[in-house]
């Protein structure tokens, strides 16, 4: 509380009140770049750093949403913000600052030790790093590998899929480099369909990145999935007129190979 003097005696002022949308004079301050106001309030206020509007979100998960790099500085610098606070997703400010691409913002969020690196987005069930990875966000995945707390081979619950399995289905084959190379993940790993990396790359096409997961001699070229007992090479041979269409009979031929060696 604040007092507050207005020709009459002192009297106290609610510096925690919120607005029909749940915001917060901290709230209002963040989003017009107030900082001498933020430090006031926080300061001398002693203001809740940590109140929600009505989606969920605080101070700290706008800002960082909306890649507001002072301001989230300001913030993480005031003791006791709440640097894993979810909104109504189940969204932290990490996993906001990396789905609209504010890397600067990620790396602040991750210097300070202590987000949740994998903390689960609550419609998808993905981590921040399984979601990265299927977007194909190197820089992302490299600084959450960098942090040695990420489950490699987390998979979400829909479709019980690896982020290098994501990563395969959608030909992000530089994402695939960094999770066998520096995150040590299962290149074999079955999604519950038994889909494996290598028969997803091989359906979608992704020639590169099959032949990047045949050079491990860690993946099971006769693997089936369960659904109609197919092989990789099943998939690709399907889907043959689409691979010579696109120039990506070489999958054809490299699984061929593989399959009779």
């Amino acid at each position: 509380m604040i007092e507050h003097r207005c020709g009459g005696p002192p009297r106290k002022v609610d510096v925690d009140a919120q607005d029909r949308e749940g915001r917060s004079p901290l709230r209002c301050a963040v989003e017009h770049g107030y900082e001498a106001i933020i430090k006031l309030l926080h300061n001398e206020g002693k203001c809740d750093l940590n109140i929600q509007d009505e989606f969920g979100q605080t101070a700290l998960s706008w800002a960082a949403e909306r890649g507001q790099e002072a301001r989230v500085k300001l913030l993480l610098n005031s003791s006791g913000v709440d640097v894993d606070s979810e909104d109504e997703f189940g969204r932290t400010p990490l996993c906001l600052a990396v789905e609209k691409g504010h890397n600067a913002i990620v790396r602040m969020l991750l210097d300070t030790g202590n987000v949740d690196v994998n903390a689960r987005d609550v419609d998808s069930d993905q981590t921040i790093f399984s979601w990265a990875a299927m977007r194909g966000r190197e820089f992302v995945v490299r600084m959450l590998l960098r942090t040695g707390k990420v489950d490699v081979d987390t998979r979400d619950i829909h479709f019980s899929r690896t982020p290098l399995l994501w990563a395969a289905m959608y030909g992000h084959k530089a994402i695939i480099e960094l999770l066998l190379s520096l995150g040590g993940a299962e290149p074999d790993a079955q999604d519950s369909t038994g889909r494996t990396p290598l028969s997803l790359a091989a359906e979608e096409g992704h020639e590169g990145i099959v032949h990047l997961l045949l050079n491990t001699r860690k993946v099971n070229v006769a693997a089936r999935d369960n659904i109609f007992g197919q092989t990789p090479l099943d998939m690709a041979i399907k889907r043959r007129h689409e691979a010579i269409k696109r120039g990506h009979e070489a999958i054809i031929d490299m699984l061929h190979h593989h399959s009779s060696s």
